[in-house]
């Protein structure tokens, strides 16, 4: 393992982490997908690799950390913390398969409550419905994970393919939670979001 590989985060200039990485115009939705090759390499030791990885998602588990009412200072330390989790359990996450979007979402949500916890400051009640939601994508495949967490985190690009993409899959997240148990608030509340101008 790359062990002696030190935790990058590139910062931007007013925030302590890249905001838009996935939220620029006509970012394809496919380059969210099939992160384990580069999970792969960075066991192999290959930084770059790691670093890709960190400069990928560092803006998405910052902005769903944000979300929940914690500042900017302490979001950034515990999206750090949040990546240096994720670079112990490289092997695990290779092994088993999982989608890294994800695995990121349900870490920087756990972190988060911690925080909350601890501080008692932020948003508790918004945390627990945003790990009640990540919980439930786990019903779904990949590629409406990835494209469910994109939209909570204000990530996912705000053209109509896009659009189309999300409604489909909440649709779909609908009706297997449904099944499941009632459908959760959180997606009754997305799924009637109106669509952007």
């Amino acid at each position: 393992m790359i062990r002696e590989h030190k935790l990058k985060v590139s910062r931007g200039s007013n925030s302590p982490l890249p905001r838009n990485h996935f939220g620029l115009a006509g970012v394809k939705l496919k380059r969210i997908t099939g992160n384990l090759s580069l999970v792969s390499m960075a066991l192999r030791g290959n930084g770059d690799a790691w670093n890709a990885l960190v400069e990928r998602f560092s803006g998405v588990v910052f902005s769903l950390i944000r979300s929940l009412g914690i500042g900017e200072k302490d979001a950034g330390d515990l999206t750090v913390a949040v990546f240096e989790e994720m670079f112990d359990s490289l092997e695990a996450i290779h092994r088993g398969r999982k989608e890294i979007l994800l695995w990121l979402a349900r870490k920087a949500n756990e972190k988060s409550l911690a925080w909350l916890r601890e501080s008692g400051m932020g948003n508790y009640g918004a945390a627990y419905s945003q790990r009640e939601f990540l919980s439930d994508l786990e019903l779904l495949d990949p590629g409406c994970q990835n494209v469910l967490v994109l939209f909570i985190s204000g990530h996912l690009p705000r053209d109509k393919d896009a659009l189309r993409l999300r409604n489909g899959c909440l649709g779909k997240l609908m009706e297997v939670s449904s099944k499941r148990r009632k459908a959760s608030p959180v997606v009754t509340r997305m799924a009637k979001r109106e669509s952007p101008a």
